[in-house]
């Protein structure tokens, strides 16, 4: 067991015991002084000398000396003479000596001189706040008392050491009064820099702007901009401007946005100013006064700027910079319902436009009408086309103009601009029609459109779908579509039957189902021939003459003129004849008419030298043709109608001159005048008189030659006779309308009938049109006025 050592035990160690002193330590009289002037002069010599601090003082030292000072409650003094000795930095900095004329000559200008300055003077601030930090994280500035106290900075009215500092260099300004001549000096560089006035010169380049920057933010830091009138000085400096372009004369409309734009996209190269403030005082006392029917808006001050961009389109014209039409709309876009008038005037631009083209080719019609010399009675050859193209063109290019401003298709509604146009004139129907016709019936033209896949829903959404006269459209349509399918002339019957079903869209299956039922009509005498020459090859009676007929339905195709006392030869009614014995072999109980008039042959014919031709032509000038047996047969009109049986002179007059009087290549026949004369031109009408005989000297490098009838020309009255057949059925639709209307509401008001009629009538009316069926429908015992109220009208059952 081991043994315990006592003496080990008794020398443990003992407690310490620490007692307050007698008397507390203090500090040296002068400790305050010595320590604070130390700290205050160290700083403000480094402002004066230029240097950087930690050349003269030291850090570490005078943070330990600030603390000591804080920490034995000196911490107010020393916030009130740090406060004075940052007013002498700020009398340093901003030497009261120093004019406006010495600091432009010393630093470029005032606003260099003071931004150079405040830069030297925050530098000192800046060694201050680190210096002085554990006098600024206990002690703050009040601006009531005037004293430093204890606190939060939070408190109302309390500064840090950095704010007293600012503060303390803006009173320096307003002392020396330099603000005011400082925000001068500012607002005419900045003036001067947005209205890119003296682009050329120094002040208005990066340093310049760098100089602006730089006050800009010494006004922020300050505090200054809340009191400065910048706002009320742009205004008034904009609005001058504003009035300025209003009183000149002429009125520069281009020029004018392109300079509004250029100071709104100028507005960019100052990223610290806000953008939204400067846009909103530009656009509403510079854009939105010149933004009206007076002067931006005006037609005569716009429409100038769209034909520009118009006329730019599709070309290598168009420069890198923004048109001004796009330049404008840009600017609208940011003014209440700045887009909505932009968007109304480019509407009526497309309509003005649309008007002068329909206007121009119904005075070019006028002036044809009038001049032309009336030979043929043929129709004025005026291109009639042209204004549908010219029309689609105008539409195609200002869907592209709408498709280059943001957010047009919103805007910008064209829709009862191309109603009116397409409206103005009654023929723009029938020309529609014609138009399509040309490019169906030409392989050229439809491969040319074809290179677009909606060239036709452009059509049809843009000239078919506006015009009111639709059943004129259909009626002159449906006799050019029966032409090209009865003479050979459909190019695609795809694209056929897409125009068919997109005007069935357009106007449902009652529109379209003649159409279709010509379609139908083709297809079954396709079907019909096939039948009937199987039924022929199987039979032996055949003859030299192969006869391919077309089975019509009366109701779908347009009235033709019937011959009924044409005489056809031997080689042609016999094959007449057994297609109408196989045709009511099958089809008992239907009527068979024949269509001498729309009938076609290929005559072969022989003795123009060594030479053989192949005549396509009608029937009725084949069978004109058949009658000069030899080269010396001579036979005038009244002869030849006799022989064919043909009553109709004129179409004998129209059937002679396509043979003898057409184009270079097809005079088959010769025109002998009955009082000729060589030094006159034969005469382009046909007296009773004249003979015809075979044209010997003949002669064409063509083998096959196609001779077109005149007939295929539309005449003036067949025009008229298609016009009026639609008028009546007009008459008949409103008919229907004021019948259903008055079995619907028994009785009704004259002036509540009209209106309704008028909605209802898918077709352009007037109230009068309108009145007179009325008395048509009273007097036929559909309707009858009230006998107490004249206004009244009442159904009668």
């Amino acid at each position: 067991m081991p043994v315990r050592n006592k003496a080990l035990l008794k020398s443990a160690p003992k407690k310490i015991v620490i007692h307050n002193f007698k008397k507390p330590p203090q500090l040296p009289d002068d400790f305050y002084e010595l320590t604070a002037k130390n700290l205050l002069q160290g700083t403000l010599s480094v402002l004066q000398q230029q240097q950087q601090t930690n050349h003269f003082i030291s850090l570490q030292n005078s943070y330990q000396d600030v603390v000591h000072l804080v920490s034995h409650q000196y911490g107010p003094r020393l916030y009130s003479d740090l406060r004075e000795t940052m007013e002498k930095a700020c009398e340093v900095v901003l030497n009261g000596n120093i004019s406006t004329d010495v600091a432009a000559t010393t630093f470029g200008s005032l606003l260099s001189y003071v931004s150079t300055q405040y830069q030297r003077y925050c530098e000192y601030l800046l060694l201050v706040k680190h210096v002085f930090a554990p006098l600024d994280r206990t002690h703050y500035w009040s601006l009531q008392t005037s004293q430093a106290v204890k606190g939060s900075s939070s408190l109302q009215s309390c500064l840090s050491v950095w704010q007293v500092g600012l503060n303390e260099f803006g009173k320096r300004l307003k002392v020396l009064e330099l603000d005011e001549t400082l925000y001068r000096e500012w607002l005419g560089a900045f003036l001067n820099d947005w209205d890119l006035k003296d682009s050329l010169d120094a002040s208005a380049g990066p340093d310049n702007r760098s100089n602006l920057q730089a006050i800009w933010y010494v006004w922020q830091d300050l505090g200054f901009l809340s009191s400065l009138p910048l706002q009320q000085d742009l205004q008034q400096y904009w609005t001058k401007q504003c009035v300025s372009w209003q009183q000149e004369r002429p009125y520069r409309a281009a020029a004018f946005v392109d300079f509004c734009y250029q100071r709104h996209v100028h507005v960019t190269v100052w990223p610290w100013l806000p953008a939204t403030w400067l846009w909103s005082i530009l656009e509403h006392n510079l854009v939105q006064p010149h933004l009206n029917n007076e002067y931006l808006l005006q037609p005569t001050n716009l429409f100038p700027m769209l034909q520009l961009e118009l006329s730019q389109q599709g070309g290598n014209m168009r420069d890198k910079n923004t048109p001004p039409i796009v330049q404008l709309w840009m600017m609208a876009s940011r003014l209440p319902q700045g887009q909505a008038l932009v968007g109304t005037a480019i509407a009526q631009f497309g309509k003005a436009e649309g008007l002068q083209i329909v206007q121009s080719y119904t005075k070019a019609i006028a002036v044809a009408q009038t001049t032309q010399q009336q030979l043929t009675n043929i129709a004025p050859s005026v291109n009639a086309t042209q204004i549908v193209t010219d029309l689609l063109q105008l539409q195609e290019s200002m869907r592209t103009l709408i498709g280059r401003l943001p957010q047009g298709k919103d805007w910008i509604h064209l829709k009862s601009a191309w109603e009116e146009v397409c409206n103005h004139d009654p023929g723009l129907a029938e020309q529609l029609a014609k138009f399509l016709d040309n490019i169906l019936r030409n392989t050229k033209k439809l491969d040319q459109y074809q290179t677009s896949d909606d060239w036709l829903q452009k059509i049809i959404s843009g000239i078919f779908i506006p015009i009111q006269s639709k059943d004129i459209f259909e009626a002159f349509y449906r006799k050019d579509l029966a032409k090209r399918l009865l003479w050979n002339r459909v190019v695609s019957m795809d694209v056929e039957k897409q125009v068919c079903s997109l005007l069935k869209a357009e106007c449902g299956a009652g529109y379209t189902a003649k159409l279709e039922g010509m379609f139908l009509d083709v297809d079954f005498s396709r079907e019909t021939m096939s039948v009937y020459k199987q039924s022929q090859a199987n039979s032996a009676a055949s003859g030299p003459v192969e006869m391919d007929v077309q089975v019509l339905t009366t109701g779908y195709w347009p009235v033709y003129p019937v011959y009924p006392n044409l005489i056809l030869p031997e080689s042609l009614r016999e094959p007449q004849e057994r297609f109408v014995n196989h045709y009511t072999t099958k089809y008992q109980g239907r009527r068979i008419t024949w269509q001498f008039s729309l009938g076609h042959c290929v005559v072969r014919a022989n003795g123009f030298g060594n030479k053989t031709y192949d005549l396509v032509v009608s029937l009725c000038q084949a069978l004109v043709l058949t009658q000069f047996v030899s080269n010396d047969t001579k036979l005038g009109i009244r002869k030849l109608m006799e022989l064919l049986g043909l009553d109709d002179r004129d179409e004998m007059e129209r059937l002679l001159l396509s043979l003898a009087c057409g184009k270079e290549g097809t005079r088959i026949l010769r025109k002998i005048d009955y009082e000729q004369d060589k030094k006159k031109r034969s005469r382009t009408t046909i007296d009773d008189r004249d003979e015809f005989k075979i044209n010997t000297s003949f002669e064409s490098n063509q083998r096959r030659i196609r001779i077109n009838n005149i007939m295929m020309k539309e005449t003036k009255e067949e025009r008229e006779k298609t016009v009026d057949a639609i008028s009546r059925d007009r008459l008949y639709l409103i008919d229907a309308v004021l019948v259903r209307i008055m079995k619907a509401r028994k009785t009704i008001l004259h002036t509540q009938l009209i209106p309704q009629v008028l909605e209802q009538l898918k077709i352009p009316a007037q109230p009068a049109d309108v009145k007179k069926r009325i008395e048509t429908l009273i007097e036929r015992d559909y309707m009858e006025r009230d006998a107490e109220n004249r206004n009244r009208y009442n159904y009668l059952a």
